[in-house]
């Protein structure tokens, strides 16, 4: 490396270090947690984790996240509109390029913070201008914007746009033997706010894809601005807990010691085993609180249900009703209400969570056993009033969340008809999981059924299927067309897809052996 290009490294290389404390004082070490307790960070200076694409590491609870920072050093005060992901380049002791740091994936972080500077201008022969790069200090930096992004979000749209992995490789290979003269610039757009760039002026002469901004504000969890004063958080996804479940660590927290046919029998004889005297489905009922959720929420088990009365081998019948913090009673959501709940939240990431939640469900191991009071109502159906109330200590399996998944599913919504004219309110995606692990427990419990997979393993597949074949995009008819739903058990293969990734079949592999 020649004496010119070595000082313009150590220039970059002081920029970089002051930038990088000016985001440690005055972001990272300001970020907190749903609680309030600070986020515990560290920044990543040694050469292993630099080489692997880490500069910050954040713990949250029992996981970490990396990020990898990316910052427009050289074209801080321009507000450019763009920030350039780099494909492939020519890098110090190599004469052919190298996949650049947006398709390694040998890298191991997991997010971008993009950054756009600006900086302090200083007065130099009558006019204002940049501080240079290579003498700025961290307070030099005035308003510093910047993008936390999933890097494969970023692949994702891409992708959907026709533009993967492969062809964007194809694409930087083709244009690299074109552009052979030093001075080479070719730029071309390969969609609307989306370009490939070459500048053959740079010693790397890398091959970039340019983005533009608003599109990656689209697709940024989390978008702030930046000052010695404080930050602002301007768009923040952490109301619907996105950067949250996609990094929770879930397969942790299954358990997959207990059979699940030990879980179904223990549960199926227990709500059995319930006094029944005096008791009549529509006329008198009675109800157990089962869970409540952080937004105080409450979901019953109520008890006979209506099946009882038309039919005589279902005698165990029983309903989940669920009666929100404002008082609003629902209980009656039907197969094509759930569906459709589901689908409206199609576009929301949470999706992916919901599934794998429901895979939990399906193989009960995300619950814990447990003998506790529960308070018990008498129901007077017809006069709609509570007659008496009590306490029954009650042993069951029941659906359980950490806190943290708990603190999640709290902050998310999802939309669900609650009277005749199906009026819409929204409930905790916290009590609309309980809800159906209740309706889970209504189909083991009507049919008594305790050899998987019957009961309650094909109800949720039903909803395992909408939620795969949403998510190739399909019409709605197609969706819940004759083709679309049935009542036969997902294929564990297909886990992955229907999880997107979150839940595989080799995560619980020796459990579904001992199910089929």
């Amino acid at each position: 490396m020649n004496a010119l290009a070595e000082s313009f490294r150590n220039q970059d290389m002081h920029a970089e270090h002051m930038l990088a404390d000016f985001m440690d004082e005055y972001l990272y070490s300001k970020l907190t947690t749903h609680d309030g307790r600070p986020l515990v960070f560290e920044r990543m200076t040694d050469k292993e984790s630099q080489l692997k694409g880490v500069d910050i590491s954040i713990e949250n609870g029992n996981k970490k996240i990396n990020i990898d920072e990316k910052a427009s050093i050289y074209y801080s005060n321009l507000m450019i509109p763009t920030f350039a992901f780099e494909l492939a380049s020519i890098q110090r002791g190599y004469d052919e390029p190298l996949i650049g740091w947006f398709l390694n994936d040998e890298l191991d972080s997991k997010y971008y913070m993009l950054i756009w500077p600006n900086i302090k201008c200083i007065h130099n022969k009558g006019q204002w201008i940049r501080q240079q790069i290579g003498y700025i200090h961290k307070d030099d930096f005035t308003i510093v914007e910047s993008m936390l992004i999933l890097k494969e979000d970023l692949r994702r749209f891409l992708e959907t746009n026709g533009y993967d992995k492969d062809r964007l490789l194809a694409y930087a290979k083709d244009l690299r033997e074109r552009c052979t003269k030093i001075d080479d610039r070719y730029e071309e757009e390969l969609f609307d706010g989306v370009k490939i760039f070459f500048s053959g002026k740079l010693a790397e002469r890398p091959i970039n894809v340019v983005i533009r901004k608003e599109i990656l504000y689209t697709l940024a969890k989390r978008v702030y601005l930046i000052s010695a004063d404080g930050f602002a958080n301007i768009k923040n996804i952490e109301a619907s807990g996105e950067i949250e479940y996609m990094d929770y660590d879930f397969v942790s927290n299954i358990d997959t010691s207990v059979p699940l046919i030990e879980k179904r029998s223990t549960n199926i004889e227990a709500f059995d085993g319930l006094d029944r005297t005096g008791l009549k489905a529509e006329e008198f009922e009675r109800r157990i609180l089962l869970y409540k959720t952080k937004l105080e929420e409450k979901i019953y088990c109520q008890y006979p249900g209506k099946e009882s009365i038309e039919r005589s081998d279902r005698a165990n019948d029983l309903r989940p009703e669920l009666i929100t913090s404002s008082g609003v009673r629902i209980d009656r959501l039907s197969i094509a209400d759930i569906l459709m709940a589901i689908y409206e939240s199609r576009s929301d990431k949470s999706i992916d969570m919901i599934a794998a939640i429901f895979v939990c469900i399906s193989y009960m191991i995300l619950h814990e056993k447990e003998q506790k009071e529960h308070g018990i109502d008498l129901c007077d159906i017809k006069a709609n009033k509570i007659k008496e109330s009590s306490n029954l200590r009650f042993s069951f399996w029941g659906l359980t969340f950490d806190n943290e998944l708990r603190d999640l599913l709290s902050t998310q919504k999802i939309k669900v008809p609650h009277d005749k004219h199906k009026s819409k309110i929204s409930i905790s995606l916290e009590a609309f999981m309980y809800y159906i692990d209740t309706l889970a427990l209504q189909e083991d419990c009507k049919y008594a059924i305790k050899e998987p997979p019957q009961g309650r393993i094909n109800y949720v597949s039903t909803l395992l299927r909408f939620i795969y074949r949403m998510n190739k995009d399909l019409p709605l008819g197609s969706i819940i067309g004759r083709a679309g739903l049935n009542v036969s058990p997902l294929k564990p293969e297909l886990l992955s897809d229907v999880t997107n990734g979150l839940l595989k079949e080799e995560h619980i592999k020796d459990y579904l052996e001992d199910i089929y």
